[in-house]
């Protein structure tokens, strides 16, 4: 589990405006202790940013409003 590395962000759903706190990982969590904590897998903290700046969404359901520091 060393080599994935878990990027805390805030999202915002695009239909609710609900905003919520969640945890994207780099790689696949599942089967590790992680699996149920993380929203998200396979993305890097690049995708993250570029999704909060607009410039490549991931998901039509949500979008990045804010990326964690380390």
């Amino acid at each position: 589990m060393n080599d994935i590395e878990i990027i805390e962000a805030t999202i915002e759903w695009n239909d609710t405006h609900d905003i919520e706190n969640v945890l994207f990982a780099t790689k696949d969590t599942e089967n590790t202790p992680l699996d149920e904590q993380i929203f998200y897998t396979g993305v890097t903290r690049r995708q993250l940013e570029d999704d909060r700046d607009g410039l490549a969404p991931i998901s039509d359901e949500w979008h990045v409003i804010a990326v964690n520091e380390q």
